[in-house]
């Protein structure tokens, strides 16, 4: 039974600590306190609960609940960064006394049973702090999931857009009332409110405004962000490249609610944004929306597809999704192949994706059109022939092994002992 409870995947000290303490099993029969533990390792929150409410301090608890709020984990300098910030929030807002040294102080208690710290080896050396266990996650999920004030205190203290994440709304895990979407926009309005990205090579401008309308289009639904909106728009730049911004921008396309300066100026723009947009298209799920937007925006698709221009655009998006997905096939396929019919199944599938995409994209247009995605038959010869060679050089390293296994399997152990203590002497 030891092994059971060291082998399962919620193991912690702290579970110890807690299924071994008088006061909880002192009434417990030896059957029922088994079960007792299985219970616990398997939905662990009753244990987290305890130790975060009675062997940790509130700032201590502070510190657990901002690195809850990076998701996965974080450095110690964006945690450091963000700790400030809230504890900046806890001495305003509910007059809590922090020493000059509370981070280390909470750090150094917390890594006795609640998180870990492991050191990157770079120059200089970067620390990472994580939860000691995915179990503690899951409970502080239900934790800020059942307190407002708790959710209040996050979002009012955050530092990044990036803690933003386990309020999203796509989710539905924690609750982001209107009031906290008002915090978020106001925040984001005054600028404090940062991007940790901010000051990397590659961040940039168009980057960061890209950032800022996703956030206020997720996190900000219920609330007017109108005005917020089309100033990140304006400041856009059409002449960069927008591969980084894609994903981003359509969403914020998408999920555009209730602001009527931005969606005219979206109106206004669309063609250019549009056509800039596919002009980075390499992937089936973004140009297959591409109808979808035109109508959203209250232009004519059907007219722009019959245009030389929107069919050649519409065209170019094709060849670029069908050559991203022969690259990845052929990534992922090209050492097992070993005969030609192996090789046309990879150009059947991308056959396949290029009807679809017609589909999508002319649903009432039959036409031809050479896509630049052939079969490259001397190339798969040759990689044919390299394949087979490989796997008989395997088989032959293979039988090698297996003649000497065969051949050594009946030597007399003693015998082979003997020999190696007449070699010794």
């Amino acid at each position: 039974f030891y092994k059971t409870i060291i082998q399962h995947k919620n193991y912690t000290p702290r579970t110890i600590e807690f299924i071994t303490d008088r006061a909880k099993i002192e009434k417990l029969n030896p059957e029922t306190y088994l079960q007792f533990i299985i219970n616990n390792l398997n939905n662990p929150k009753d244990i987290w609960h305890y130790s975060f409410n009675n062997q940790i301090e509130y700032l201590d608890r502070c510190l657990l609940l901002t690195l809850f709020t990076f998701e996965h984990s974080s450095f110690e300098w964006s945690l450091f960064a963000s700790y400030e910030s809230r504890l900046e929030y806890e001495k305003t807002e509910h007059n809590q006394i922090v020493t000059a040294n509370q981070f280390n102080e909470s750090l150094k208690i917390l890594l006795n049973g609640f998180i870990t710290s492991n050191l990157h080896n770079t120059t200089p050396p970067i620390r990472e702090v994580n939860f000691i266990n995915p179990s503690l996650t899951d409970f502080l999920i239900g934790y800020v999931a059942d307190s407002y004030p708790e959710r209040k205190s996050i979002i009012s203290s955050i530092l990044y857009v990036e803690q933003l994440t386990r309020f999203n709304p796509e989710k539905s895990i924690i609750p982001l009332e209107k009031e906290l979407q008002t915090i978020i926009r106001d925040k984001i309005a005054k600028s404090k409110i940062r991007i940790k990205e901010e000051g990397s090579k590659s961040y940039t401008k168009n980057k960061g405004h890209a950032i800022i309308l996703e956030v206020l289009c997720k996190y900000c639904q219920d609330v007017n962000v109108d005005t917020l909106l089309i100033d990140h728009f304006k400041q856009i730049s059409f002449e960069d490249s927008w591969g980084d911004i894609l994903q981003k921008i359509e969403y914020s396309l998408l999920n555009i609610r209730d602001a009527p300066q931005t969606y005219n100026y979206i109106k206004e723009n669309f063609i250019v944004i549009i056509e800039k947009m596919m002009y980075t298209m390499s992937d089936f799920d973004n140009a297959k929306k591409i109808p979808f937007l035109f109508t959203k925006y209250e232009h004519d698709y059907d007219k722009y597809t019959e245009t030389d221009n929107g069919f050649e655009k519409l065209c170019d998006v094709i060849e670029s999704v069908l050559q991203n997905n022969e690259e990845q096939l052929i990534r992922d396929r090209e050492d097992s192949v070993k005969g030609m019919d192996e090789a046309e199944d990879i150009y059947d599938d991308i056959n396949y994706l290029k009807r679809e995409l017609k589909s999508e994209l002319f649903p009432s247009t039959y036409f031809y059109y050479d896509f630049g995605v052939e079969i490259d038959e001397d190339y798969w010869k040759q990689k044919i022939k390299e394949n087979i060679e490989e796997m008989e050089r395997q088989e032959l390293n293979n039988d090698g092994y297996d003649k000497y296994f065969i051949e050594n399997s009946n030597i007399n152990e003693d015998s082979s002992i003997d020999d190696l203590f007449e070699k010794q002497e």
